[in-house]
């Protein structure tokens, strides 16, 4: 049994001559026992503080009805609107404590982790005290399993067994719902998904006592049938110092097209071109792109497939060289170098060249522009400090490396 909360229990049998004796002095009889009921009842407070329903039992975490009223408060000067103040208490943890901003007749509690009683006060506006109080209401919070999924892979291809396990609660059933109409119990169990796609694996794990349940999630990524078996990619320089790339397909099945992906150190990668697809295919297809403008030395491609709902995947990376034309030729002078750095080519080269200097962390120190054409060149390096640094040759096609070292004058 609850004790009654004091904040509903106040005496206000004194504070009733009090304020009516501030109030309506000339009013008040000298004999307070021959007050009339009518003006008692005028100058009373709330006399019953009505009841409310009903007492609940939930899982923990769940939100709880909302807690109505099945009787008003009542009494006192009805004209008097009626004010109301929701308590709470947890049995055997904390006291009875106001609820903030529950003030209306009847109130909806948020979740609960824990056992609580709830109980509503009442007074007339203006009095001080709350002299109604209702019945006690107990939610009893039941315990809840908890389990964790120890053991699910994060990707995997149609067709594969693969397995899924959770951790141990006693006297609880486990439910794997693993998003494709499949529905497995057991603490591991074993699933083959026949389709590709994303799925979101769902665990619930229900104490066989409480009924209670707990509920987590995670997902895994199924590899389906590849709209394009590929047979073979590879690529070869010719004289002209282009590079020819040959695929091969086995069967096409919704392909739009393949991008040409070209990178020169295997990891950034820039689309060069686009070959269209044959859409749906059992007959094998060949294909060829020309990259007429190959960078000088190592060149990385990979093939994009793109099918006509925008789904993608991705060939092999493959690395084709291409020969240096002369470039290792140039010469750096003089070095060790001090205020002036100079460059001298074999040959001229059709294209604007990009000179960097970098420090030995890698980080950019200078750039500079050398124009097509030009076979000598001299870079200002006297700002830079003393050191060993790395210059970058860079063009379309020309990718090449020196070290030189900088000395104080």
């Amino acid at each position: 049994m609850f004790k009654i909360p004091s904040i509903c229990n106040a005496k206000w049998t004194a504070l009733f001559f009090l304020i009516f004796a501030t109030a309506f002095p000339s009013d008040l009889p000298a004999n307070p026992d021959i007050i009339s009921s009518t003006n008692l009842k005028f100058f009373t407070n709330i006399t019953s503080g009505g009841s409310i329903i009903v007492d609940q039992t939930i899982c923990f975490g769940e939100d709880p009805s909302e807690l109505t009223s099945s009787a008003p408060a009542s009494g006192g000067n009805n004209s008097l609107p009626i004010e109301y103040l929701w308590l709470k208490s947890v049995p055997g943890v904390s006291g009875w404590e106001p609820i903030s901003g529950a003030t209306g007749q009847n109130y909806d509690p948020p979740a609960l982790n824990q056992t609580t009683a709830f109980m509503r006060c009442a007074r007339r506006m203006g009095f001080p005290n709350y002299t109604g109080e209702s019945n006690p209401i107990i939610i009893t919070v039941l315990s809840s399993p908890f389990a964790l999924i120890i053991e699910a892979p994060m990707e995997g291809n149609d067709g594969d067994v693969l397995t899924f396990a959770a951790s141990d609660y006693p006297f609880a059933t486990y439910s794997w719902d693993f998003g494709d109409g499949t529905i497995l119990n057991g603490t591991s169990v074993d699933h083959v998904y026949n389709f590709g796609g994303t799925y979101t694996v769902v665990l619930t794990v229900t104490d066989n006592f409480t009924g209670c349940s707990y509920v987590t999630s995670t997902e895994i990524f199924i590899l389906g049938p590849l709209p394009v078996e590929l047979g073979y990619f590879y690529g070869e320089p010719n004289e002209d110092k282009e590079v020819i790339l040959f695929w091969y397909t086995e069967r096409e099945e919704e392909n739009n097209y393949f991008e040409i992906l070209k990178s020169v150190d295997g990891e950034k990668f820039e689309v060069i071109g686009i070959v269209e697809g044959q859409g749906n295919s059992d007959l094998g297809t060949a294909y060829k792109y020309t990259d007429d403008i190959p960078f000088i030395g190592v060149n990385y491609y990979q093939l994009r497939q793109i099918d006509f709902s925008g789904e993608f995947s991705f060939s092999p990376v493959i690395a084709i060289g291409v020969e240096k034309e002369g470039l290792e030729e140039y010469t750096l002078y003089p070095n060790p170098a001090t205020d002036k750095l100079n460059i001298r080519f074999r040959d001229t080269y059709e294209e604007e060249m990009l000179i960097s200097i970098f420090d030995v962390n890698r980080k950019l120190v200078k750039q500079f522009h050398l124009p097509a054409q030009t076979i000598k060149s001299n870079f200002d390096i006297a700002d830079i400090s003393p050191g060993v640094y790395s210059i970058n040759i860079h063009s379309r096609r020309i990718r090449a490396n020196s070290l030189f070292v900088k000395i104080g004058l």
